[in-house]
């Protein structure tokens, strides 16, 4: 399957992502530490429940949403290309592909063609 794969045990659960890369590496191996707030907000979100993931970049919050918590239905937006295919691949790797669906778009308050500005690549 993937050649680069982290696997993250936080509290109990694991999850995998690729790692094929090193940003989406760092992003792996510092997914307890970088925003531990949000991870203890999705921990009280209910089952049954949706998750609209908005800017959900390589998906670690989409993942561990959809494997914390039983029926929950995620919706992951992110519009960067660059972005798009580990998200895929972690979704992938986490047989979440049931659960998580990946919405390649941009949200704004208007529907409209506009132009995305990206500061980098990943």
């Amino acid at each position: 399957m993937y050649k680069k794969v982290l696997v993250v045990d936080h509290k109990g659960l694991k999850l995998r992502f690729s790692s094929a890369e090193a940003i989406p590496a760092w992003r792996g191996q510092s997914f307890s530490t970088k925003e531990p707030e949000t991870l203890e907000w999705i921990e009280t979100f209910e089952s049954n429940s949706v998750f609209w993931d908005i800017g959900a970049n390589i998906g670690l919050y989409s993942v561990y949403a959809a494997k914390r918590h039983e029926n929950m239905r995620v919706y992951a937006f992110e519009p960067s290309v660059f972005n798009l295919e580990f998200l895929a691949r972690n979704i992938n790797l986490n047989e979440l592909q049931e659960t998580v669906t990946l919405v390649p778009v941009p949200l704004s308050s208007e529907t409209r063609i506009g132009t995305m500005n990206m500061s980098n690549i990943i």
